[in-house]
């Protein structure tokens, strides 16, 4: 501590600190060699008069516990290209092993996506089997790619909101891997072609843009070195799909909705317009329904009630049939942004609460 404050020049201190790290990974090898078996017992299951094993376990940790310390607090002078004490690595290799098995339960305790879960344990199971030879950059990654993971999993939120915190989370440390960039580009594509014109799409594909542009990144810190971070990619795949709706669809990016001619000869009608999709439009009236907000006489009478009274800016006209199929079976998509509009609305609540 007295040597990372003193006034000597930084790259005099990265030499010193790097000699400690070195020499504690030569000891901690050397060690390990005179200590029988591949795994490295625990002190409580060392019998008591086995001192000598004793000695050497605990020298061990100790070494273990001050390379820990230099690594976390003294990163900035770290030779993160060093390879891990083969102690240290089977070690965190157990640690690693046990929190997968407690992040799977919480992701199910939380309800997320099985698909997202498999994304996100991605990284830890990788770890476990990486081969003797694994640098501390790559461990230095997993320990805060598991304390992110572990500080947002805490959080009270769970379903749909606990996934965007998770999200969130992956892009500040960067996990630039294809597999998560998959699943955030589809799930995008599905919440923006849910909007039924092609300028509400737009809309939300400006908004996606602006909320990346936003986000906070780790400096310096990456999942695949040298790879373009996962922030621009996202950001670079959203600029090409807006800039296709405007090259493709020969149309201009606004947002005035006073001069939508759809719109206004929707509002003349006599039926109450819904902004949602005819699948998402049944999906909220069969919850109505199951929450016991509406009682209808049977299903059919309410699905002729909707046809008759209600039109969406893709179906003016409702198909009784179309909406029978998707009020009996809704896509997951569709119960997304649903929950989305549910969420919404709760959020309103909340503020006109405030204003009482």
């Amino acid at each position: 501590m007295k040597l990372v404050f003193s006034d000597l020049k930084e790259k005099v201190v990265e030499r010193i600190i790097q000699t400690y790290q070195s020499k504690l990974i030569f000891l901690s090898n050397d060690l390990t060699k005179k200590i029988e078996g591949k795994d490295i017992p625990k002190l409580d299951e060392i019998e008591r008069d086995n001192q000598l094993l004793r000695f050497k376990v605990l020298l061990l940790n100790t070494l273990m516990d001050l390379l820990t310390f230099i690594e976390k607090h003294f990163s900035k002078y770290f030779a993160a290209s060093e390879i891990i004490p083969s102690a240290y690595f089977y070690n965190s290799k157990a640690f690693v092993s046990q929190q997968i098995e407690d992040f799977q339960q919480v992701c199910n305790s939380k309800n997320i996506d099985k698909s997202f879960v498999t994304v996100l344990m991605m990284p830890l199971e990788n770890f476990l089997i990486a081969p003797k030879g694994t640098t501390f950059k790559e461990l230095i990654y997993c320990k805060s790619y598991l304390r992110e993971i572990k500080n947002t999993l805490n959080t009270e939120v769970s379903g749909i909101k606990m996934e965007r915190e998770l999200i969130l989370s992956l892009i500040y440390i960067n996990f630039n891997t294809y597999p998560f960039y998959n699943y955030v580009a589809k799930k995008i594509t599905v919440h923006y072609q849910s909007k039924p014109t092609i300028q509400k799409q737009l809309g939300c594909l400006q908004l996606f843009k602006k909320l990346l542009n936003q986000c906070q990144v780790k400096p310096d810190f990456e999942y695949i070195p040298r790879a373009e971070s996962i922030k621009d990619q996202l950001i670079k795949w959203i600029t090409e799909e807006i800039e296709y709706f405007t090259k493709q669809k020969q149309i201009e990016i606004h947002f005035d909705f006073n001069d939508n001619n759809a719109d206004r000869q929707i509002s003349k009608s006599d039926k109450i317009h819904c902004e949602l999709s005819v699948a998402q439009l049944a999906y909220s009236m069969k919850l109505l329904v199951k929450s016991k907000l509406i009682n209808a006489s049977s299903t059919e009478d309410l699905l002729d009630f909707i046809t008759k009274n209600f039109s969406t800016v893709n179906q003016k006209q409702i198909s009784k049939a179309s909406l029978k199929n998707k009020f009996y079976m809704a896509e997951n998509s569709t119960i997304e942004h649903v929950q989305e509009v549910m969420n919404d609305l709760i959020s309103n609540a909340e503020v006109d609460k405030t204003k009482l």
